[in-house]
């Protein structure tokens, strides 16, 4: 968005690779319902991105407040790479769409969980 950029920096590239599978670990009676995004940049964001992220669980049958955002980090050395919800988020998720969307700040391994209960 505009201003998301420090007044220093004219542009920046975002580096962005999918994964749809991985030595990953997600928390107990969850299961992934979206590729894993690995997000970096080489800079410091002024103000939060938005992300939508497509996942694969319908919203007709499933409730919505059983969808999670989770992140890992990209530095993380051992694997597999431990995937938490992300606490305190403005994360959106709706009736009848396939898409969350979430405020980012800090960028890392970023994926979509259905828990089978509300958190």
């Amino acid at each position: 968005p505009k201003g998301a950029l420090p007044p220093d920096l004219p542009q920046c590239t975002l580096h962005i690779q999918a994964s749809l599978s991985g030595q990953f670990h997600f928390p107990e009676g969850s299961a992934l319902t979206s590729a894993i995004y690995w997000i970096s940049a080489p800079a410091k964001f002024s103000r939060p991105l938005i992300l939508d992220i497509q996942h694969c669980c319908s919203t007709d049958e499933a409730s919505p407040l059983n969808l999670k955002f989770v992140k890992a980090q990209c530095t993380q050395k051992e694997l597999p790479y431990r995937f938490e919800p992300i606490e305190k988020s403005n994360e959106v998720f709706t009736q009848h769409s396939s898409y969350g969307s979430i405020s980012i700040t800090k960028f890392s391994g970023v994926g979509i969980i259905h828990s089978d209960k509300s958190q």
